[in-house]
């Protein structure tokens, strides 16, 4: 069991209820039992779920005691992939060399467990000032929303869906009355909702893992 008693006499309800839920859990994981916040008799096809709206929160217990030897790699590679990830990003050789989104692989490594969690359950909490979209307000009425991709002197390249970084669409800046940036993220939230806590679990394992299978955090 990784973690420390050390304190939490002197922690609060706060911590001593988490405490007890660490405790549950690490019990049945000595026993041979998998830990999932929703029953195995719930999940539907591939290991999904009946949604749910998970919270960083919920997740505390586990990330509190450590993801090493508890997850699956292949598990998690296909989360990334059913979830739609690989549509925007690129990471451990799966999305489009087209995408636009962020090189997963240049920054996962710089960050801890629990603000990769929060990225993906929170998308727009915290927005990179590259992925943040803007919205042409045009002289004949209407309005254009994307990604700008490329500005020239006389036109701006954007790309309106994320997902499809190939569809792209010009606007010759004589034309725009008004441009703005757009509050939100671009990536939709809830991209894991249907998806079981193990699930989520194995997906932030895989991108901790940088995509490596031998990472101390899968099972061996």
């Amino acid at each position: 069991m990784k973690m420390s008693l050390l304190g939490i006499g002197f922690c609060g309800e706060n911590c001593l209820e988490l405490f007890s839920r660490v405790m549950f859990r690490e019990l049945f994981l000595m026993a041979g039992a998998v830990w999932i916040g929703v029953s195995a008799d719930a999940a539907g096809p591939e290991g999904t779920s009946q949604e749910r709206v998970w919270k960083v929160d919920d997740f505390d217990a586990v990330l509190f005691t450590g993801l090493e030897s508890y997850r699956s790699f292949d598990n998690g590679r296909r989360v990334f992939r059913s979830a739609g990830c690989a549509k925007c990003h690129r990471f451990a050789g799966d999305g489009s060399i087209d995408s636009v989104a962020t090189d997963l692989e240049k920054v996962i490594g710089n960050l801890p467990p629990r603000e990769i969690l929060e990225a993906v359950l929170e998308p727009g909490k915290k927005i990179p000032p590259e992925l943040a979209m803007s919205l042409l307000s045009l002289n004949d009425g209407r309005t254009v929303k994307g990604l700008v991709m490329k500005r020239s002197q006389s036109e701006l390249e954007l790309v309106p869906d994320l997902r499809k970084p190939g569809e792209r669409i010009t606007v010759r800046k004589a034309s725009i009355r008004n441009e703005e940036k757009v509050e939100g993220s671009p990536m939709p939230k809830g991209m894991v909702d249907r998806f079981r806590e193990e699930d989520v679990l194995d997906l932030l394992a895989y991108l901790l893992s940088g995509g490596d299978p031998k990472d101390a955090v899968f099972r061996k």
